[in-house]
């Protein structure tokens, strides 16, 4: 069993203090992504650390993979990603995200001022005032107006929710912001059947 996974479950505190010995000892490879990432994850332990080790984790993860695939192989992206989704969806955006060294922005109901999500992006920010805690996270103007706000260039829908909604697709298109999935035109034809078979009859 990897020592570092088996102490990151049961004493996370005590990993803060001994995962960069524990890495010299069990890897060779330290300056690995992969091994930084349990150092920094377990950081994350600490909530009011959470937001500085975000910023120190996207510059490190960007030196990492650069180093693994050859520096100036890749730019990032996009220069700030949104996460329009909640709980662990936004969690794996924000993550993937940070990875390809952009910056990340998250957003929240009232709700779930206190959930994780919140903390792991770069920045975040209430949507939907007054609305239920579903409504919060449907609510594209709300949305779009926060993501004008932060500089977004790119919103991330993870899937349900918004990830299907042709008239989210289309606010982000009319906002100059890219959508992360399909287009307008592909949602709107594959989520009519009639069109979307009579698609499918064309190009067989």
């Amino acid at each position: 069993m990897n020592p570092i996974i088996s102490i990151q479950n049961e004493h996370p505190y005590f990993l803060i203090l001994l995962s960069p010995i524990f890495n010299r000892l069990f890897s060779p490879f330290f300056l690995s992504s992969l091994l930084f990432r349990r150092i920094y994850y377990s950081l994350n332990y600490i909530p009011m650390l959470q937001v500085s080790f975000t910023k120190l984790s996207r510059g490190l993860n960007y030196l990492f993979h650069s180093y693994n695939r050859g520096f100036g192989s890749f730019p990032p992206p996009f220069s700030k990603v949104m996460a329009a989704n909640r709980g662990e969806i936004s969690v794996r955006i924000s993550r993937a995200a940070n990875e390809l060294g952009c910056d990340t922005v998250g957003i929240y109901s009232r709700e779930d001022r206190l959930t994780t999500h919140r903390y792991k992006a770069d920045e975040a920010y209430l949507v939907g005032k007054g609305k239920s805690p579903v409504g919060a996270y449907l609510d594209i103007a709300s949305i779009i107006q926060t993501a004008k706000k932060a500089n977004v260039t790119a919103i991330h829908p993870g899937y349900g929710f918004l990830s299907e909604n042709t008239d989210f697709a289309q606010a982000c298109k009319d906002a100059g912001i890219t959508f992360v999935g399909p287009t307008v035109e592909q949602l709107k034809t594959f989520g009519d059947k009639t069109l979307a078979r009579n698609l499918a009859i064309e190009v067989y």
